[in-house]
């Protein structure tokens, strides 16, 4: 094999020493093996556009759930959306979790939809997904953490539906909820806890090796009126910038 030019990832045309001819260089992932033919061409550039063309139709043929065009794909309108979504909220939590779920490497929407025409996905290739992910871990997940999968999927196929690509958005496939209020204080408990948080802060008592003040027993009001979560993305992720100060009344 000499005069190797390669096209794109997989595919590349060579000639030999004995024929006239360019030949293509194709590799099928599924088969895991390269495909070679001849593109009965002589001249190297109307024998990449053979080769492109011998691609696609390769292509489509084996997988016929894939993009023919790179715009048409799953990726190319993820990446609209997630350019969208960083001009409109690129500082909020929504759009840093929003994008884990885009990009996540090895079972991430792109990772897993990103060849497919966006045409060719509906509620059955969703639930698909949802197995595969599923499939990647000892413990299945949530159904809560299964529908913000979802919707960012049929978030991305809007984006096709206004483009005129796609006539419907699928709907996501069917998920159990059940529904689990949080546990709440009843007045006598959260008057108890008030007290006995007040009086730990007036002795200094040290709790976990923190010693307790008056802050704590605010912090605690704060929580149990604001509904916030102790939590990394709620309580603990808030900043001065989050906070808005009112008047009339204070």
């Amino acid at each position: 094999m000499s005069k190797l030019k390669a096209i794109k990832t997989g595919l590349a045309v060579y000639q030999t020493g004995r024929s006239p001819y360019w030949h293509l260089r194709l590799w099928d992932n599924s088969k895991k093996q390269y495909i070679r033919r001849s593109t009965k061409e002589t001249s190297r550039v109307e024998a990449i556009e053979a080769a492109l063309e011998f691609a696609d139709s390769y292509r489509r043929k084996a997988d016929p759930s894939q993009a023919v065009k790179k715009d048409r794909s799953f990726e190319s309108y993820a990446k609209k959306l997630d350019a969208f979504n960083k001009a409109k909220n690129g500082n909020d939590r929504s759009y840093n979790d929003g994008r884990k779920i885009m990009f996540r490497e090895g079972d991430g929407l792109i990772s897993y939809f990103g060849k497919y025409d966006v045409a060719k996905i509906t509620s059955g290739t969703m639930r698909d997904f949802l197995v595969h992910l599923d499939s990647r871990r000892k413990k299945p997940l949530a159904n809560s953490t299964k529908a913000k999968q979802c919707m960012m999927v049929r978030q991305v196929l809007r984006l096709a539906f206004e483009d005129g690509l796609i006539d419907k958005i699928p709907d996501a496939p069917k998920l159990k909820t059940v529904d689990k209020p949080r546990v709440t204080f009843s007045e006598q408990e959260y008057r108890k806890l008030m007290t006995v948080a007040r009086e730990c802060a007036t002795r200094g008592d040290v709790v976990r090796g923190v010693q307790m003040t008056h802050h704590h027993v605010h912090l605690f009001a704060f929580v149990v009126h604001s509904f916030l979560r102790p939590t990394e993305k709620e309580l603990f992720g808030l900043r001065h910038a989050d906070v808005e100060t009112k008047s009339d009344p204070t």
